[in-house]
């Protein structure tokens, strides 16, 4: 075990004239990474930088995508708190949960990036925080940040996978009944 580097995120902000104690908006600015093969791919969510490192630490460089922050709207936000409760089966913890998302302060911008998935044939799908159709948009390039495609996933989707010929997604019906699918990939 070994540690590949440090990066920064930005996971909260500080009150300006108090003690600067770090404290989580909505939505958060994680930091994303995803690994295929020999490299790992890093990038704080607020940036739209993601960096390229190999299993041995060596940095192979980094890249930008075309991916900015926007104004965050209520749907963001109703969709991070539906998110949560969707795992909390208990009423009264529900609405204790409910209770705390609905008194966190609120974000003024998205994070650039929302997720991260690589692929073995060496791409990277960077996933906006922008929706279309009720789906979330995924732009897809090489590990050098060449753009490929764009790709607009079906609604209440979330990429799990990518192959060569293949993606694998999780997808909710209507009843919120959680299904895997797997989609063929035509390149």
């Amino acid at each position: 075990m070994d540690t590949l580097g440090w990066f920064a995120a930005d996971t909260g902000h500080t009150d300006p004239g108090s003690v600067p104690v770090p404290r989580p908006y909505l939505p958060r600015s994680d930091l994303q990474w995803a690994a295929a093969g020999d490299q790992v791919f890093v990038a704080p969510a607020s940036a739209a930088t993601i960096r390229t490192l190999q299993l041995d630490g060596q940095a192979r460089g980094s890249f930008r995508v075309s991916s900015s922050p926007r104004r965050v709207a209520d749907r963001d936000l109703q969709e991070l708190m539906d998110a949560a409760l969707r795992r909390i089966p208990r009423p009264n913890d529900r609405r204790v949960v409910a209770e705390w998302y609905s008194g966190m302060p609120r974000a003024e911008q998205t994070p650039a990036i929302r997720s991260l998935v690589a692929s073995q044939a060496r791409e990277v799908w960077v996933e906006s925080w922008d929706r279309e159709g009720g789906g979330s948009v995924w732009l897809v390039v090489d590990d050098t940040g060449r753009p490929l495609s764009r790709v607009v996933a079906p609604p209440a989707s979330t990429l799990l996978a990518v192959g060569t010929d293949w993606t694998l997604w999780l997808w909710r019906d209507e009843f919120d009944v959680e299904h895997i699918r797997l989609h063929g990939l035509r390149r």
